[in-house]
């Protein structure tokens, strides 16, 4: 496997002229539209990547080795992309409606559920040796989705139906492959891995999605109102066109879908205040949707999310032992925040269950246990 040129983890490919990680070219990319000068933390000679730490130490000295070993930004389109990009619209591959004689809009997720069953079956493991397992995960992250930014993401004027299913497709396949560089994962049955990825990927991207808000406020990118989603934006005060997915008229259905939605926005100052790092973030990300998924299935899923989370936490500790920060006192901070989402998730959905009482809902799904408490 060939390693990366900056930070000799392995490589993924060519990025911008040469061979490296992902992590390394999407630094690369964040930090040529930087506004301000980058100061070195050490003695201009940082070590790029602190193995003992496990963390990019200093952010001048990887930049210089970036351009030392040869990136180039011949590729980037600077003064060509306006700062509210208008995209074509990237249609969904594998979902669409089909009306049925009820009237109500059947999606089948047969070749979504076959394509992550191909990921998680014959995607070889993406470890990483002397990283930890939470480690591999933040690492993962990094490699298979964007970062909020005004040169890959487009702005949705409108959001409607297909924009649904395509951000529901790319959801659920960014789980998959993530959940590739998880080591023990990979050791499940192919049935299981789907049970468990099946489990936890609507709570997984509810709080990724909270990262990536959060992430794009603290660099800038966006507003008080602006919701990021994977590759896309839009405007809270945006409409809102879930026609297709209630029986009851567009008004109506934009105010119930608004009052349904995990409104991530409560959370953003809250988690500004915290300012977690990646590896923390990681660590939420996973509590929360690991515990959910045990509560939800209970047997084997419990059993396996109980071990996951076990494995994760002492790796947590260790992370911070040698950083030497008061572990108790942090980890209470970042499982307060958890648990704040929590609850406010457990709350919107009882909204979700007064809609199937009322029946307002006009979408049928082959495998129905995909979306079962679905607010993403």
């Amino acid at each position: 496997m060939l390693k990366c040129k900056i930070c000799d983890l392995p490589g993924s490919g060519n990025h911008f002229g040469i061979s490296s990680c992902r992590a390394c070219a999407a630094f690369f990319r964040r930090t040529t539209s930087r506004k301000y000068p980058l100061k070195c933390s050490g003695n201009e000679k940082c070590e790029i990547f602190d193995s003992k730490t496990q963390q990019y130490k200093c952010k001048k000295c990887r930049m210089e080795k970036c351009l030392k070993m040869g990136m180039k930004t011949e590729n980037f389109q600077f003064g060509r992309d306006p700062i509210i990009r208008h995209a074509a619209k990237n249609k969904p591959e594998f979902l669409k409606f089909e009306k049925k004689p009820s009237g109500k809009n059947y999606i089948d997720l047969t070749k979504l559920l076959n394509k992550a069953e191909q990921i998680s079956s014959s995607d070889k493991p993406k470890i990483i040796k002397n990283l930890t397992t939470l480690l591999n995960l933040a690492h993962g992250l990094e490699s298979v989705r964007n970062l909020p930014s005004s040169k890959n993401y487009r702005f949705l004027r409108k959001w409607d139906v297909e924009d649904k299913l395509k951000e529901w497709e790319t959801s659920f396949l960014i789980v998959a492959k993530w959940l590739t560089y998880f080591e023990k994962f990979q050791m499940l049955d192919v049935p299981l891995k789907m049970e468990f990825l099946i489990g936890i990927w609507h709570t997984w991207v509810l709080f990724d999605k909270l990262f990536l808000n959060f992430h794009a406020r603290k660099n800038g990118f966006g507003s008080g109102n602006v919701i990021m989603g994977y590759d896309t934006y839009y405007s809270w005060n945006n409409t809102i066109d879930m026609s297709g997915f209630s029986k009851i008229d567009e008004e109506n259905a934009d105010e119930f879908i608004r009052c349904i939605d995990w409104n991530m926005l409560n959370f953003i100052d809250p988690l500004m205040r915290l300012n977690p790092d990646n590896v923390e973030m990681m660590f939420m990300i996973c509590k929360f949707s690991f515990s959910y998924a045990g509560k939800r299935f209970q047997g084997q899923i419990l059993e396996i999310s109980e071990n996951f989370l076990d494995i994760l936490s002492n790796d947590l500790h260790d992370y911070y032992s040698n950083r030497n920060v008061r572990y108790s006192i942090r980890l209470a901070e970042l499982l307060k925040f958890v648990r704040s989402v929590e609850n406010d998730f457990l709350e919107k959905q009882k909204k979700v269950d007064i809609g199937d009482i009322f029946d307002i809902w006009k979408v049928e799904f082959s495998h129905p246990q995909v979306f079962k408490d679905n607010l993403c």
